[in-house]
């Protein structure tokens, strides 16, 4: 059994094959070189073989609905450029980067701001703490500050005696 690496060919061993498989022989060369644009202008005319090549080679079964689009485009346009195919698998990828993107973001903007949030609101409470004990002391209730200290049933009511939320 000969193996062949399809990306390493030469023309005349692409231009050899006859089938839609010279376009998969020439795409893995034209990535290899850097010049995919002139591959996609490939028209593709056995659509399903095509499709579960690609499926094969890249365990993606994206290729499973590529084929049905593949095949209205050929119906309705006469024929299908490889370069719809190939817009159609970034806009693909663009919509699962979104996705996953946007959901990450979420849960790390959560859990920042859960974070951030308990910080805030430990050092207001601090402050809101230290205020209402300064004016209570202040005002000569130091007894009700020694309580205030010990007994956060006792802190909350001077928090709504001073209103202070």
């Amino acid at each position: 059994m000969n193996v062949f690496n399809l990306a390493w060919l030469t023309d005349e061993q692409i231009y050899a094959f006859k089938s839609d498989f010279k376009i998969v022989a020439e795409y893995l060369r034209a990535v290899r070189v850097g010049e995919a644009e002139d591959w996609e202008r490939q028209k593709i005319e056995h659509v399903e073989e095509i499709c579960d090549l690609l499926k094969a080679i890249s365990n993606d079964d994206i290729f499973d609905s590529m084929q049905d689009f593949i095949i209205d485009m050929q119906k309705n346009k006469g024929g299908f450029q490889m370069s719809e195919f190939v817009q159609k698998m970034i806009n693909r990828g663009r919509t699962e980067g979104i996705s996953i993107g946007r959901t990450e973001g979420i849960s790390i903007g959560r859990t920042e701001g859960i974070s951030q949030g308990m910080v805030l609101g430990r050092n207001e409470g601090i402050s809101s703490m230290a205020s209402l004990l300064a004016t209570m002391y202040a005002q000569g209730r130091s007894k009700d500050v020694e309580r205030a200290v010990t007994d956060s049933e006792y802190l909350k009511q001077l928090f709504a005696e001073y209103n202070i939320q």
